[in-house]
């Protein structure tokens, strides 16, 4: 099980590689599916680490460029920004089962079928609730700091479905969602399910190997 983790970091590397060749982005879904990038002027996207998360209660990553105009626009009308090879998705108007997300930029991966998959923190109902129970006993910082050094608490989402309304819908992957992902492949299904706990079986260093080996990912 520990053997998996190692390999997330591989594939971050390899998605992660910047380079200064193109800054652009999309305005919906739909403009992605058929390649409907609008140019960018050189932009910054910071990243955040785990204690800086914690004190600013961000998400990991951050839009940052000197033309406020530019940074006001891409935060209120982007939905996809990619920074050379890197994919982000502005998390503004994205919810998951009626939990909104909140400011700030996720890590996005390209799937087959011109969907996109992103990381960030769980933000289901199941994670609301136990923040909330978090809350009550420990206050708010209690609830940040429990929240934050949880490993399990972040999880890979799809995107693949345009707006309705002023919030995207989106879909958490979890059992079921990997039962359709994984379907016809019992070895790699049978890999997942061999993490016996749960929330643990959900993480993305435990999905993002098993996407790959079935050959989800775009290279």
């Amino acid at each position: 099980m520990n053997l998996m983790k190692p390999f997330i970091f591989f594939i971050l590397a390899v998605f992660s590689l910047q380079t200064e060749a193109q800054c652009r982005y999309c305005n919906s879904y739909e403009d992605y599916k058929t390649d409907n990038w609008k140019e960018l002027p050189s932009i910054d996207i910071k990243h955040y680490s785990n204690s800086k998360q914690l004190w600013t209660n961000k998400h990991e990553y951050q839009l940052k460029t000197d033309l406020k105009s530019t940074k006001k626009m891409l935060s209120k009308e982007a939905l996809i920004i990619q920074k050379g090879d890197t994919m982000y998705v502005n998390l503004r108007y994205l919810r998951c089962e009626k939990e909104n997300f909140g400011k700030g930029l996720a890590y996005g991966i390209p799937l087959i079928g011109k969907k996109i998959l992103f990381i960030s923190k769980r933000v289901d109902k199941k994670s609301s609730n136990n923040q909330l129970f978090s809350y009550l006993l420990f206050g708010v910082m209690g609830s940040l700091i429990s929240s934050s050094l949880n490993i399990k608490n972040n999880a890979c989402y799809i995107l693949d479905t345009g707006r309705n309304g002023k919030y995207t819908d989106v879909l958490i992957i979890d059992d079921e969602v990997m039962k359709k992902l994984l379907v016809n492949d019992k070895e790699l299904l049978d890999k997942y399910f061999m993490i016996a706990d749960q929330n643990e079986r959900e993480t993305p260093s435990n999905i993002l190997p098993l996407l790959k080996e079935k050959g989800l990912i775009e290279q």
